[in-house]
């Protein structure tokens, strides 16, 4: 029964000790960023503790597994030092060790996130609503409490069973790499976390599969998370430190009526549903722009499906030589259903990229027109057309093609005219309502729309295009966008932000040379167009790159195109809120803020893209840079693209319009270059 526990003591000292070190460390550094009494920031320092810990000390994990699931009899590791020289000599070294670490990581997100989160919020609610019940007094602490015993346990188990609920198919999924070369007949589950995630569901679904074991875990681990947090408070206690919490201002001395604390809840409830008529702007605008980069990237995805890749590379069989797969995944089920996503139509690889790139010269043209008209007359309505023309332009994509590809390219010219007058439009509308220690988090909120409606259209572009064919996806998406492109039109610049830094009540003309001799403009240009090269070709080339390189199918490939847009829109909301936060307790400058995104939004990716380069067949490892890729790329939102407004709110959408001219030249240039280097060879 304790077979294994050596290595799972020696493991857990260190793992436990960085663990709460770390989340002590972080939640300092973040306290009050989100709000004096918001709890996110438990959960971000949660999270973090617990990627900390579990990388220092992931190898010990892996010796623990081998040695408690050895069959008597047949032991291959005599001890811990053995095994870890054994697995490190003959499965691969360091990369044995950390066999199943990226599900441990993706697992530990939410489960030391969820587990710091719930553990703090449910001592907060006991210390502000039955303090009578659940603490005793304690002048030394913080608001003159400190959770009694029981409490300290409820609230750790509770909390280990929401974060085990959450995280545990992926625990799962690292116990069978982990434990893959025990075994021949387990060796598959060595091929990747989303192969091993993909084989457990195919063998036994979610419940046996997935949630196998759950019962008897939660017996293990809501005690395990019970005394853990409880250890760790009284340890705090032991030595001195402040457990406590502000729970009440110094006014409110008088203990709370026990009687009244659903109404206490029911108003902080009511509380955090408030909201800022500006924010309501900036939501819907962030709706509209959802609707605008959903519906262009949908062709991204649905292309896979609409060409004839199996005849594109037969003609390129007899006309030149051209190499075989470079990789084995071991898909069978991908291999048998290639021929089955073959299209109708017989577009080389050029064809492809130039329908591909076609959006971006409408794109380009729409710019400076598009912010003038902003500026001089009605952002809103420059808006609501650029939806417009999208839906209509989507509506007819699919009989265009059947003409001619040409027809479709001009489907993707005029969507481009719609989606190029957007961003300027967007600037004169956040130069008018967001004040400047908000700018950040709403511009983030507004652009950030263009990741989540990827995230959307990408997941639904997939599943549409696999069950009912490529035409359905452009008939559905445009019908279901109609109710939410008319909505958009209701928003009223008459609740607009009165600021006379802000508010753009007259139009002078456009100084031209000012603008391309100032220094600050020049460098937000340079910014702006070497970042989009990098977002442009993520943003178009993707879903190619999953379906051609990695080999996923049509339904992986929208899955897993679509994660790391949705965590660049998670990332892009907290690395937004942050910097404000800095700016408005005067910590940075705003300068500061514009640089240090920016700086995320380029140098990360750029590492990234340079290892990617180097990897080769590694299936979880690319799509793990990749997503982290995406990810860092969200600091654009609150970096340069929120710079215009900051140096020249009264011309905000045209000076938007000229770099993103400028920077839109990457969207059409990616797609032709990627297309002529993958001419022969796609992979």
């Amino acid at each position: 029964m304790y077979k294994g526990n050596g290595a799972q003591m020696v493991r857990i000292f260190p793992y436990a000790a960085t663990q709460f070190t770390a989340f002590e460390v972080y939640k300092r550094y973040l306290d009050g960023v989100f709000g004096a009494t918001s709890h996110i920031d438990k959960f971000i320092a949660g999270a973090g503790a617990g990627l900390t810990a579990v990388t220092l000390t992931y190898p010990l994990d892996t010796i623990r597994a081998r040695l408690a699931f050895q069959i008597s009899g047949e032991h291959v590791y005599t001890g811990i030092v053995h095994a870890a020289v054994t697995i490190f000599k003959e499965e691969g070294g360091t990369r044995a060790l950390y066999r199943g670490f990226i599900p441990t990581l993706m697992g530990m997100v939410p489960y030391a996130g969820l587990s710091f989160y719930c553990f703090e919020y449910l001592k907060y609610g006991c210390m502000k609503y039955l303090p009578a019940l659940t603490c005793h007094p304690c002048e030394k602490n913080t608001g003159g409490l400190v959770l009694a015993l029981p409490a300290k346990l409820i609230c750790g188990g509770l909390a280990g069973a929401v974060a085990q609920s959450v995280s545990y198919p992926l625990d799962v999924t690292r116990r069978r790499m982990q434990l893959a070369f025990m075994n021949p007949q387990t060796h598959k589950f060595a091929q990747g976390m989303f192969n091993t995630l993909k084989l457990i569901y195919k063998e036994n679904g979610v419940m046996k599969g997935w949630y196998r074991g759950m019962s008897i875990n939660y017996l293990r681990a809501i005690p395990m998370v019970a005394v853990s947090f409880t250890t760790y408070e009284m340890c705090k206690q032991l030595l001195n430190l402040d457990t406590g919490l502000q729970v009440k201002s110094p006014e409110q001395e008088v203990s709370i009526d026990q009687k009244k604390y659903l109404y206490n809840i029911a108003q902080d409830l009511i509380g955090w549903t408030r909201c800022k008529a500006r924010y309501v702007m900036a939501i819907l605008a962030s709706v509209g722009m959802g609707i605008i980069y959903g519906l262009k990237v949908g062709l991204h995805v649905v292309i896979v499906t609409m060409v004839n890749n199996t005849a594109i590379h037969q003609d390129r069989n007899e006309s030149e030589h051209v190499s075989g797969p470079k990789c084995d995944y071991g898909d069978v089920a991908n291999v048998s259903s290639k021929a089955a996503e073959d299209g109708p139509f017989v577009w080389s690889s050029e064809v492809q990229g130039l329908l591909l790139s076609s959006y971006f010269f409408g794109y380009l043209v729409a710019q400076i027109p598009g912010g003038r008209v902003a500026e001089l007359f009605s952002a809103k309505w420059v808006f609501l057309f650029a939806v417009a023309i999208n839906v209509v332009c989507v509506l007819l994509s699919p009989v265009m093609s059947k003409l001619h590809y040409g027809g479709l390219l001009a489907m993707r010219v005029l969507q481009g005219i719609g989606g190029g007058v957007t961003f300027p439009a967007c600037h004169v509308l956040l130069a008018e309502w967001a004040p400047p220690t908000e700018r950040s988090v709403m511009s983030s909120i507004v652009y950030a729309g263009t990741s989540l409606g990827t995230v959307i259209f990408m997941l639904l572009s997939g599943v549409i295009a696999g069950a009912l064919g490529w035409e359905a996806v452009f008939y559905i998406e445009a019908a279901s966008v109609t109710k939410a492109a008319v909505q958009n039109r209701q928003v009223n610049p008459g609740n607009a932000l009165v600021s006379s830094n802000c508010l753009l009540q007259e139009h002078p003309p456009m100084p031209w040379k000012a603008a391309f001799t100032s220094p600050a403009f020049l460098a937000i240009l340079v910014a702006h167009t070497c970042s989009n090269w990098g977002w442009y070709m993520v943003l178009i080339e993707l879903p190619q790159y999953m379906k051609n390189v990695l080999e996923f199918e049509i339904s992986q490939n929208a899955l897993l195109t679509a994660i790391p847009f949705f965590t660049m829109w998670l990332f892009s909301m907290i690395l937004s809120k942050i910097l404000d936060t800095l700016l408005a307790k005067h910590k940075i400058t705003a300068t500061t803020a514009r640089k240090v995104a920016t700086w995320i939004a380029s140098v990360i990716p750029m590492v990234c893209f340079i290892i990617l380069c180097f990897i080769e067949c590694q299936r979880e490892l690319a799509v793990t840079l990749m997503t982290v890729a995406i990810t860092s790329i969200g600091g654009m939102f609150c970096g340069f693209l929120s710079n215009h407004i900051d140096i020249a709110p009264k011309y905000a959408g045209t000076l938007m319009a000229v770099t993103n001219t400028v920077a839109t030249i990457p969207g059409i240039v990616v797609p032709i270059i990627v297309g002529k280097l993958t001419h022969v060879d796609v992979s």
